[in-house]
């Protein structure tokens, strides 16, 4: 969650949601770098269809991307493109792919499915 401000020692963060249920358990908050730029001859997702709103499932994108990069670098641009499985753009791929984009490990690409406790969304599971 990028806050879009600078948060100084002694704030407070205020967590608002209607009509759900939020418990925080610890904040931890960093700095997030500006969106670097693309990488020369990396492979974009949207330009294989990914969905840069973030609504529509872009997992064939993904694995599209992935495949035409060829061991290459996947450039996930700026935005909230959308994916329902949290591994598909895994940090590197079996296909050694090595992503690259806006997101820092802080904030990384949007999942409609939960992540199940213990793992990560940069794992590689299928």
């Amino acid at each position: 969650m990028l806050l879009g401000r600078n948060v100084q020692a002694g704030d407070k963060v205020a967590v608002e949601a209607t009509g759900v249920q939020v418990t925080v358990d610890v904040a931890d908050f960093e700095q997030i770098a500006d969106p670097a730029a693309k990488p020369s001859g990396a492979v974009s997702v949207t330009d294989h269809g990914a969905d840069p709103g973030g609504q529509g499932d872009s997992t064939q994108a993904f694995r599209s991307a992935i495949a035409a990069a060829q061991g290459g670098t996947v450039w996930i641009p700026p935005g909230s493109t959308g994916s329902p499985r949290p591994s598909t753009a895994s940090r590197t791929s079996p296909s050694g792919a090595r992503e690259a984009g806006t997101r820092s490990c802080a904030a990384p690409a949007s999942s409609t499915r939960p992540v199940p406790p213990g793992t990560s969304t940069w794992g590689t599971s299928p």
